[in-house]
């Protein structure tokens, strides 16, 4: 699947600058092209503009949170993958269960592993 990678467009939304751009060095090692954005807004305006294989999204995203733009991905491209990423887990517990419920495909609570996270996208986007 390696060689294929880049035909994959990801969305990664992540307030913190700092892990963005780590995260996106990493997914772009594995071949991936990588859309980022820094907060909801920015994000939604992405998955409206870019063509976006998968969304990587922190819920604690300021204005539009990552449940919101989960909800907007889910209303807008039905079929398209979901990945939350949170620092702050037992934050949003309602938030991610209703999530799951509506289609999450799953949820890595920082700190995770890149192999965690490796697998993830592998797996969603078969």
């Amino acid at each position: 699947m390696e060689d294929n990678n880049s035909k994959y467009n990801i969305l990664l939304v992540d307030d913190d600058k700092v892990v963005c751009n780590m995260l996106k060095r990493f997914i772009t090692s594995m071949g991936f092209n990588v859309i980022t954005a820094f907060d909801g807004a920015a994000g939604l305006l992405k998955l409206k503009t870019e063509a976006v294989h998968l969304v990587i999204t922190d819920l604690g995203l300021p204005g539009i949170d990552g449940f919101e733009l989960f909800l907007k991905c889910k209303e807008l491209f039905p079929e398209l993958k979901v990945i939350f990423i949170t620092g702050f887990g037992h934050n949003y517990e309602p938030k991610i269960k209703e999530a799951i419920q509506n289609g999450l495909y799953c949820c890595l609570y920082k700190p995770f592993k890149y192999n965690a996270l490796e697998k993830a996208i592998k797996s969603a986007l078969k």
